[in-house]
């Protein structure tokens, strides 16, 4: 599922997968993206500054991992691209680099779901128990209700209280 290509140090692709090819070829063939440079395979020729680390000369050397959002609205696309030198048998010379691009999208659309479910059980859980709250503080002042009114505070704490165990059922 990982686009992987291989470059060289000039940056033009030597090597690409079926899953490389089916993100960033027309054709959806490897050979197709032969010869191009990565930057304008991945589309970040155009856009200024995008995952800049990644073509940064002076991180050649090592590994970069940054992260693209491509498109917008219900067409969004977050791809997790990763950059692994290569180096020759004495480890310290780059021959080129390994590239591997992650589509990232549903993982983001998941965690956006799961923050959003978190703030609306965060203002579930406190509205009725800012209500509990104040009305057992006007409760703690008994001397100055009646006994009605006191009933009535009673009967909402008990009915607020009841709210946030069925929700949290």
């Amino acid at each position: 599922a990982e686009g992987i290509a291989v470059s060289g140090q000039d940056g033009r692709i030597n090597f690409a997968n079926h899953a490389m090819a089916a993100m960033f070829a027309s054709d959806s063939q490897p050979d197709s993206l032969r010869g191009k440079e990565v930057e304008t395979c991945l589309g970040l020729d155009s856009e200024e500054g995008a995952c800049s680390a990644l073509f940064d000369p002076d991180l050649f050397a090592r590994d970069v991992v940054e992260e693209l959002e491509r498109g917008s609205g219900e067409a969004k696309q977050y791809l997790r691209i990763a950059r692994t030198p290569m180096r020759v048998a004495d480890g310290v010379k780059s021959v080129g680099h390994v590239w591997t691009v992650r589509d990232v999208t549903q993982q983001k659309l998941a965690d956006a779901m799961r923050d959003q479910f978190l703030d609306n059980a965060t203002h579930e859980l406190r509205t009725p128990l800012a209500n509990i709250k104040a009305y057992a503080e006007t409760l703690s002042m008994g001397d100055m209700l009646d006994v009605e009114s006191q009933k009535e505070f009673c009967n909402t704490i008990n009915s607020e209280a009841t709210r946030l165990a069925r929700f949290i059922d």
